[in-house]
């Protein structure tokens, strides 16, 4: 019974076709008659006589066509002559055509275009349209496309839905009978190639008049050749490797010789959709991966020949959609599984499929010289990252690590293509731009993937200077825009690199100055200098990227730099002194480095623009500020470190060292008031009492620091202080009452009496009942000198400084 139901089935699919075909005969029968009644339409033969039961019509008036009136021409255009002729008056001849046409129409007329034969025909003059192509119209809607949804629905879905059914239908049938045992196995591989070549004749035989239901039927013919060879190889093993592969090569060779021969998209799509499902129709979910990938391969290759002569976007993302989705099922699902990972083959045929999908999206587009759209961007971008995704997955299984070299191949890929292209006309330049983005990203991709800790550091720096002289030598835009990318990644990846390494909890001891941590940060310092070498010599005006030119970052890589160059070194001797010494000694030493660093600094860039000298400024001011606060209030804990335990040795010599620098960052604040300051001015007034005021607080702790070293104890300090602080400011006071005179400043001998005046308060209000009686007589005996030697010295050079310098030019050095 069922062997019957089987031939039954089969026989009713042979007489379908049959039927298709005795319709193909008839409809063709129709046609030809239709062509001669259009043939003797055209030739206008009149017949021999009129027909009886038709009146002959009654001639019609001639009413005369209206005057035309023409415009005068326009200067420098010559209208061509209008013509006026008067209309043809139909015949009965004519009238009885019209009613043979009506009753036999066309199946697919043309469109007709009414003529008004009451008004005569006006010819207008040419349209002058500007010159340049006319946009393109916008593209028709699906509705606007298919007006009438019942024929689009009757003569394209309903087609594809049952060819479906069928190559499906035939499949469960061949199911069916593998299960029943009622076929062996050669008659059922048979019976699906004859059933695919019955598709694919009588489809032949359809093609002139039925072209797209044709189409359909091929596609289910090469769907189940597919199937039939699938089968016969990997089920019933009818077939060797080797042959199975041959004969799945010459049906994908002939399905795409039938979609370029009949030039149907859905022939196309519905081949490919059957040659996917094809693997999946077998019955005992195991498989092969090798004969399933490269089943697929061949698939996809065939599919690579087609895009070389349409351009159909539907083939190409189906393929690489299709592809991906089963190699990414069979990676989380069957790849784990293996012992041990084939993560070299895996990684083959992800290659494999990465050079005929990336070979698929560029050669229509190159050889027919096609514009490249947002779409093929996409797919080239989503190739790209599915390759290395996979990639990246497969070659970590491996012993050696091998991902960082990938990335570099990669990169180096498309470096070739981005330079020959570069060098081929007709290329567009999105898309060279584009791989030269994927050449950057995975050269910059490759160190972080590769090595670990400040080597990416070290790779990124090198990277950016290279980047940035390659786009002044090629004038690539792109890659000078990466150059800076790379730089922000170089300068975010050392902070990280310089906090793990300088981190007071890190295992292992760095030697001092040669260790990684140095060395990384000196080369980016490095790596910044040379930026801004290589800026300079440059078009500094040109945008850089939006809003930020190439002066502009010169300028940031210069400060960084800088930045990079300090913060390196003082965390490199912080992190050796505090080894061997106190950290409050240690302080002492920083603070004495900075104002190093800040001179030396200034000698070499002291001929840079105002706005750098003006930052200098400011930051030896700050120095200063920073001297004066927390630097004393560190110096005065490692004294008493000094002084009551062991662990303030180095504190004398460091300090006397960092009041030197202190001393002569105090002149050079000097020189740079005198150039940038206008005197007399507000602005010099507040630098002379705010100068003055520093250097008496300077020596005042300065002071301390002697006096507590000289008596060996802290405790003496207040006692000290009320006898040698009086003295010290009246040698400041007299001191600048001598240089205000010398210099013609009012100002600062005006400064000098106010400080005579603080001492003399001071000690008359606080200090006189406290001091000793050898403490008061030397105070008042040197502060009363002091203010006749300052009596004597305005009696004796009055008229000298009546009026005050009010030039730079003229009043000398600034305090």
């Amino acid at each position: 019974m069922e062997g019957l139901l089987v031939l039954l089935t089969l026989t009713l699919l042979v007489l379908v076709i049959i039927l298709l075909g005795r319709f193909s005969g008839l409809a063709r029968d129709v046609g030809q008659l239709r062509q001669q009644l259009s043939e003797f339409t055209h030739r206008g033969a009149k017949p021999d006589a009129m027909p009886p039961m038709q009146a002959p019509a009654e001639p019609r008036p001639v009413v005369p066509p209206p005057p035309v009136i023409t415009p005068p021409p326009t200067p420098g255009i010559i209208s061509p002559p209008v013509v006026a002729t008067e209309p043809e008056v139909p015949t009965a001849d004519e009238e009885a055509l019209a009613r043979m046409r009506a009753a036999f129409p066309d199946p697919e007329p043309a469109t007709s275009v009414r003529v008004n034969l009451n008004k005569p025909p006006v010819v207008q003059a040419p349209v002058v349209r500007p010159p340049g192509a006319p946009p393109p119209p916008p593209r028709p809607g699906f509705f606007e496309r298919h007006p009438d949804l019942e024929k689009f629905i009757g003569e394209n879905l309903i087609n594809k839905i049952g060819i479906a059914v069928l190559v499906l239908g035939i499949g469960l049938l061949l199911n069916y009978a593998i299960g029943k045992e009622l076929l062996s196995t050669t008659a059922q591989t048979l019976i699906g190639l004859g059933a695919g070549g019955l598709l694919v004749f009588f489809a032949h035989r359809l093609r002139l008049d039925y072209r797209a239901f044709s189409s359909v039927l091929v596609a289910g013919g090469i769907a189940i050749f597919y199937t039939s060879i699938w089968f016969a190889f990997h089920e019933f093993h009818l077939i060797g490797q080797t042959l199975a592969f041959i004969i799945m090569v010459a049906i994908t060779g002939l399905a795409v010789a039938l979609t370029l021969g009949y030039d149907r998209k859905e022939l196309a799509v519905i081949s490919l959709l059957g040659g996917f499902a094809a693997p999946f129709l077998a019955s005992s979910g195991e498989g092969n991966y090798k004969v399933l990938f490269t089943y697929l391969l061949i698939l996809d290759a065939g599919m690579l020949v087609l895009a070389n002569y349409k351009k159909w976007y539907v083939i190409n993302v189906l393929a690489f959609g299709l592809t991906a989705l089963i190699m990414a099922a069979w990676a989380v699902g069957g790849y784990p599984s293996l012992e041990p990972p084939p993560s070299l083959m895996a990684f083959t045929f992800a290659t494999a499929f990465f050079l005929v999908f990336y070979a698929m999206n560029l050669r229509y587009n190159l050889r027919h010289r096609h514009s490249f759209t947002g779409l093929d961007h996409t797919l080239l971008l989503v190739n790209t990252g599915a390759y290395y995704a996979a990639g990246m997955y497969f070659l970590g299984d491996r012993e050696t690590r091998v991902t960082g070299l990938f990335t570099v191949l990669l990169g180096l890929f498309y470096l070739l293509f981005a330079l020959y292209f570069h060098r081929r006309e007709g290329v567009p330049r999105t898309l060279k731009l584009l791989l030269i983005g994927l050449v950057l990203t995975f050269i910059s991709l490759a160190a972080p993937v590769q090595l670990q800790g400040s080597y990416i550091t070290l790779f990124w720096a090198a990277e950016a200077v290279l980047l940035l002289w390659f786009a002044h030598r090629t004038d690539l835009r792109l890659v000078e825009r990466g150059s800076v990318a790379v730089t922000l990644l170089m300068l975010l990846s050392l902070w990280m690199d310089l906090l793990g390494l300088y981190s007071t909890t890190a295992d292992v001891l760095m030697r001092p100055v040669l260790n990684k941590a140095w060395i990384t940060g000196m080369a980016c310092a490095i790596s910044l200098g040379a930026t801004t070498w290589l800026l300079r010599r440059s078009d500094r005006t040109v945008d850089l990227v939006p809003g930020i030119s190439r002066g502009g970052w010169g300028v940031f890589t210069l400060v960084m730099g800088i930045v990079v160059l300090y913060v390196v070194n003082i965390l490199e001797l912080r992190y050796q002194l505090v080894r061997v010494l106190h950290p409050t000694v240690a302080n002492i030493a920083l603070m004495g480095f900075t104002l190093l660093f800040l001179l030396v600094l200034e000698r070499f860039l002291q001929h840079v623009a105002k706005a750098g000298r003006v930052v200098l400024f400011g930051l030896f001011v700050l120095a200063a500020v920073v001297f004066i606060s927390g630097y004393y209030v560190n110096s005065r804990a490692a004294l008493w470190l000094v002084f009551n335990t062991e662990q303030g040795q180095g504190f004398v010599l460091l300090h006397a060292l960092a009041f030197v620098l202190m001393v002569i960052t105090v002149v050079r604040i000097s020189l740079h008031a005198r150039e940038a300051f206008v005197r007399p001015s507000a602005v010099w007034n507040f630098y002379l009492v705010t100068i003055s005021t520093f250097l008496v607080v300077l020596a005042s702790q300065e002071l301390d620091h002697v006096m507590i070293f000289a008596q060996r104890s802290t405790d003496a300090l207040t006692d000290a202080r009320r006898v040698g602080y009086p003295i010290l400011w009246g040698i400041g006071s007299f001191l600048f009452m001598w240089y205000g005179m010398r210099q013609r400043m009012r100002l600062l001998r005006v400064i000098a009496l106010c400080l005579f005046a603080i001492t003399l308060l001071k000690l008359f209000l606080f200090d006189l009942r406290s001091l000793s009686e050898g403490g008061r007589v030397a105070a008042f005996i040197f502060l009363g000198a002091l203010l006749l030697v300052i009596s004597f010295m305005y009696n004796k050079l009055k008229g000298l400084f009546v009026d005050d310098a009010t030039t730079k030019n003229d009043a000398g050095p600034a305090v």
